[in-house]
C-alpha cells in the first residue's frame, strides 16, 4: 500500500503495518507505515519483516510536525505554501527524492515510493517503481 493525501486536511496519511511474508514484501529503507498506537515508523534497512514491538532497531519513530508559531514578518515558511499548507515542489530531474515526498508533474500529483535521485529521462508519469499518481 502506499501513502495517501487526506483530502481535508491535505496531510499524508501511510497505511497500517502489513506483516510481511517474507523477503519479497518486506519493508525496504526509507518506507513508512502507521503502527497500531497510531505512530508512523520508517524502516532503517531494507528486508525488515518484523514489528516496531518485535525489533525496534529496524524502525525509526517519525515525529508528526509540530505547530509553531508564526513568523514574525506573517511570510509562510520555505516549505509551507501561502495558504499555510505544506509545500508540493515541482518534479526536477538531479534532485534526491525520499519514500512519501509529495511533488507535482505536469499538474499531477505523485508520492515518491522509493528513495532515489530523479534523473531526467526518469519523469513520475513513465517510473511507477518510484512514483504513485494521485
Amino acid at each position: 500500500m502506499k501513502p495517501e493525501v487526506d483530502p481535508d486536511t491535505g496531510e499524508t496519511i501511510y497505511p497500517p503495518f502489513n506483516r510481511p511474508s517474507g523477503q519479497h514484501d518486506a519493508y525496504n529503507t526509507g518506507m513508512r507505515m502507521t503502527w497500531t498506537d497510531g505512530e508512523v515508523y520508517e524502516a532503517k534497512r531494507d528486508g525488515v519483516v518484523h514489528s516496531p514491538d518485535e525489533y525496534a532497531d529496524d524502525w525509526k519513530l517519525i515525529e508528526p510536525e509540530s505547530e509553531s508559531e508564526p513568523d514574525e514578518d506573517d511570510e509562510p515558511d520555505d516549505d509551507e505554501s501561502e495558504s499555510g499548507e505544506p509545500a508540493t515542489e515541482a518534479w526536477e530531474a538531479n534532485v534526491d527524492y525520499s519514500n512519501g515526498d509529495a511533488l507535482t508533474y505536469e499538474g499531477e500529483l505523485y508520492f515518491v515510493i522509493q528513495d532515489h535521485t530523479s534523473q531526467a529521462h526518469w519523469p513520475p508519469n513513465e517510473v511507477a517503481s518510484l512514483y504513485e499518481r494521485q
